[in-house]
């Protein structure tokens, strides 16, 4: 990852689920900012893709060209980032609401957690509140479902019921006017059935 890299699962605002794996390693992710990120389809920056195990290494972008220098003379991408010296970056998000992140985060239902997010007058709340209630309720539903089965999942049970739910929610009607809103027409205001 980089200072400019920025991950996001965003598919629960299209009507769709996080696929091809993901839901494994969000999973592993600290504090539940996984499930956050798999529910929200909020973004991260490079350091907490670092913080989240969603990346091995870092480098700072002004560095770049010299990494691959390092790649050509040693082969061997471990070495090449233990002899660059940049420092490690803070994980500023983690940092400020890894708190609240696992109190909301780690109930399991989606009931309680809009029940915390709505008591709490935190700026994160207000955000996360206003994140989960744009998203179509049906992925979030799902979502929320599937992070709590796939806990003990192994990655090849994971890939394979990725495979079956998306069968299924091509079919879907909130994936198609998820699509509609936010890649078609672009107005932002999908018609989720239901609301």
């Amino acid at each position: 990852a980089t200072d400019k890299r920025v991950f996001a699962m965003q598919e629960v605002g299209i009507g769709f689920f996080p696929d091809v794996g993901s839901l494994y390693h969000l999973l592993k992710a600290p504090g539940f900012l996984g499930r956050y990120l798999a529910l929200t389809g909020e973004s991260i920056n490079g350091a907490d893709m670092l913080e989240a195990g969603l990346a091995d290494y870092f480098i700072n972008s002004i560095y770049f060209n010299d990494l691959i220098d390092k790649i050509k003379q040693s082969n061997k991408v471990s070495d090449a980032f233990l002899n660059l010296n940049d420092p490690l970056p803070k994980s500023v998000f983690w940092m400020e609401n890894s708190a609240e992140i696992s109190e909301v985060f780690v109930q399991e239902n989606i009931d309680g957690m809009l029940r915390s997010l709505t008591s709490s007058q935190s700026g994160f709340a207000k955000s996360a509140f206003q994140a989960l209630s744009q998203k179509s309720p049906t992925s979030i539903a799902l979502t929320a479902e599937y992070l709590r089965r796939a806990k003990v999942w192994s990655f090849d049970q994971v890939i394979e019921m990725d495979y079956q739910l998306a069968q299924a929610f091509i079919a879907s009607s909130d994936m198609v006017e998820g699509i509609r809103a936010q890649v078609i027409d672009k107005d932002r205001a999908p018609r989720w059935s239901p609301q």
